[in-house]
């Protein structure tokens, strides 16, 4: 269940910025990530910014940074409070998390009512709220190489970004606490009518 903003369509960023919040950790793909954007800063020309916030294995995740020599373009910006987080949705176009392992992972029904599309893996609770092609784009786990070309499918295509955010923006209307609420509503009058 989640707070929807007031106002959701927003400006892409010239130079798309993509965030990725949670756990600094191997677990949660950063390595594939930093992998993928070296191959791409390699590769091509774009200009393009990553953004990482969370805590963790953070020494780690900033010599690693260095490391691969991907500091113009990747920002560690530490573990970000509740204002933060809020005003870092507002300013990012696309929601990074290619984990290993997931749950229903919050941070994404976040990032869909910030009207932002989604690069994540295909595990865990994602596919309900990632559709393929509609609000983003579904991995498999551990795949570097389909993680670097969606991030490229938004660099090469620009204008999918507010179409895949919108299609998030509509998608993530069922979260709403209104919403979560009537369906738990409707769920205990279906037990207590049962007894």
């Amino acid at each position: 269940m989640i707070e929807i903003p007031s106002s959701v369509e927003k400006e892409i960023n010239k130079n798309p910025k993509f965030l990725f919040l949670g756990k600094i950790s191997k677990k949660k793909g950063i390595e594939d990530l930093l992998e993928a954007i070296k191959s791409i800063s390699k590769h091509s020309n774009f200009n393009f910014e990553v953004l990482i916030a969370g805590n963790g294995n953070v020494e780690w995740l900033k010599k690693e940074i260095i490391n691969r020599d991907i500091e113009a373009i990747v920002k560690y910006i530490g573990w970000v409070s509740k204002n933060e987080k809020l005003d870092w949705l507002s300013k990012t176009d696309i929601m990074l998390l290619p984990s290993y392992y997931e749950g229903f992972p919050v941070s994404l029904l976040e990032g869909m009512s910030f009207s932002m599309p989604l690069i994540a893996t295909n595990v865990g609770g994602i596919p309900l709220v990632l559709e393929n092609n509609e609000n983003g784009i579904l991995i498999e786990p551990k795949n570097i190489s389909d993680l670097e070309k969606a991030i490229m499918f938004y660099l090469e295509n620009p204008e999918n970004i507010k179409i895949h955010g919108r299609a998030s923006f509509n998608k993530v209307q069922q979260y709403t606490p209104k919403k979560v609420i009537a369906k738990l509503e409707n769920i205990y009058s279906l037990v207590i009518n049962e007894e």
